[in-house]
């Protein structure tokens, strides 16, 4: 996998095809569907911002998701960033002035919400990696088989079909990234990668490594500069709901409240597992692994330890970076967390470090064995790696497991993956994009916290096992039990 000759003419036509083919992919998948809590919570923050001007979702039509914190004196918030929110409402307002509606279950408001939330800063991540490689003298070649890597085989494509902030985040880490190590606009780096934190937490450990290590003297003032404008917004949210500068999420005294649905969780920052070690072997390769999910990332990495370890003068600082944002990133998560992620396809934290490693990728030493073996051995990880993150892009709310058996135990459902997705296929061909039918969304979430109670959760090993009516009866007071 060495560097082409490059064609001007023939790089652009190729990235533009690349471009419209994975926008067509992500249009096609992209619903407006509820099917998680999360859709839910996150719309919930933006219709009652919409409608009541208050970040408080008491009275919203989506106020049942479990997926949410109760403040003392405040009343009910969304458990995500409000920061996200806060940026969609605009867009929301608008749409509605359109006569786009806040549908019950989504509809045509969180498609659009969706679009521009994690479509478009999709598209704009995979833009940004084709012209570091078209700038670095990359083949056309070898920038489609790395641009379809990242846009259709990684966590890149199942997290931009679904409302969320990890995509927007991993896209302005990449632009702090290119901008620091690409001797751009410090201040843009700055206010990139302050912004990236301020929508999705999770981007912390990757940010704060690509700015200490690609900032060069003279830059402070420009980094701070850019960062200070997201960096007094999230003080300043975080005050005003939280009372300290403490992210919600943080706060973990805000999630027992009377029938909430994580005391059968396992939320970051409150650990069981007592074998650290298999945790992080579980993050990287395992079921649900970041590795096993995206085989065509090894490559990647490889390329990446080359360029760390090649020449001065090759970005070896830069690739050094990537590697240690991997490293750290795991690190915090597997550190603070038992939940691999939560309820979601893959472990949700490292989609922001899919385009950092995929930019590598062009830089794969040489293999061993024919140019024939080499070249079908990667064409057969994408395949693995699309396949799969095609999967969960049917499914983003539910952990990909490589068998019908392990699908099931996890969704407590009988409906093997295969047969969903040529359901999802069916809708795609007949309905369109936007999807108007009732979803499975959980309207009444007391009701399944009664289900709940008749089931084992392990939430350890050992003698950390206990049943959810067990949990309940230790988290909730007396007189609120029905």
């Amino acid at each position: 996998m060495s560097l082409g000759a490059a064609d001007v003419g023939a790089l652009d036509r190729f990235d533009r095809g690349l471009l419209v083919l994975v926008a067509a992919v992500l249009l096609m998948f992209t619903n407006g569907r509820l099917d998680s809590w999360a859709d839910a919570s996150r719309l919930a923050t933006v219709e009652s911002l919409v409608h009541r001007g208050t970040f408080t979702i008491d009275g919203s039509p989506y106020q049942h998701t479990g997926d949410r914190v109760e403040v003392p004196g405040r009343g009910f918030l969304s458990h995500h960033p409000p920061t996200l929110a806060m940026l969609l409402a605009g867009p929301a307002w608008l749409l509605e002035k359109g006569g786009v509606a806040f549908e019950p279950d989504g509809g045509p408001m969180l498609w659009w919400l969706t679009i521009l939330s994690a479509g478009l800063p999709a598209l704009g991540g995979l833009a940004l990696c084709l012209r570091w490689w078209r700038d670095a003298g990359v083949s056309p070649a070898q920038r489609l088989f790395w641009g379809a890597s990242l846009g259709l085989g990684t966590l890149w494509l199942p997290y931009g079909v679904v409302l969320q902030g990890h995509l927007l985040a991993g896209f302005l880490v990449l632009v702090g990234f290119r901008c620091l190590h690409g001797h751009l606009s410090s201040a843009v780096a700055g206010c990139a990668l302050a912004g990236a934190v301020v929508i999705d937490s999770a981007a912390l450990p990757a940010a704060a490594v690509v700015t200490l290590t690609g900032m060069r003297p003279g830059q402070w003032r420009g980094l701070f500069m850019g960062a200070a404008g997201p960096a007094a917004l999230f003080a300043g949210l975080n005050h005003r709901l939280g009372g300290d500068l403490r992210p919600l999420a943080s706060h973990l005294e805000f999630l027992d409240y009377p029938y909430s649905p994580f005391a059968f969780m396992a939320p970051t920052g409150r650990l069981y597992l007592e074998d650290r070690g298999a945790y992080f072997a579980e993050m990287l390769l395992g079921g649900s692994g970041l590795f096993s999910l995206s085989p065509v990332l090894l490559l990647a990495l490889m390329g990446a330890v080359a360029r760390w370890r090649g020449p001065l003068g090759g970005h070896r600082r830069a690739a050094g970076a990537v590697l240690l944002a991997v490293t750290v990133t795991v690190a915090f998560f597997g550190l603070l967390s038992d939940n691999m992620g939560g309820s979601a396809v893959g472990v949700r934290w490292f989609t922001v470090l899919c385009p950092l490693l995929v930019l590598w990728g062009p830089w794969t030493p040489p293999l061993p064995g024919s140019r024939i073996f080499v070249r079908a051995l990667a064409v057969g990880l994408l395949a693995i790696s699309t396949t799969l993150a095609t999967v969960g892009a049917v499914r983003p709310w539910t952990k990909v497991h490589l068998t019908p058996a392990g699908d099931e135990a996890l969704s407590g459902v009988s409906r093997p993956w295969r047969d969903q997705l040529a359901r999802e296929w069916q809708r795609i061909s007949s309905r369109g994009s936007v999807d108007l039918s009732r979803s499975r969304y959980l309207a009444d979430w007391r009701a399944l916290v009664g289900r709940w109670s008749r089931r084992e959760f392990l939430l350890g090993r050992g003698d950390q096992a206990c049943s959810a009516l067990e949990l309940l009866e230790r988290t909730t007071p007396d007189d609120a039990l029905p």
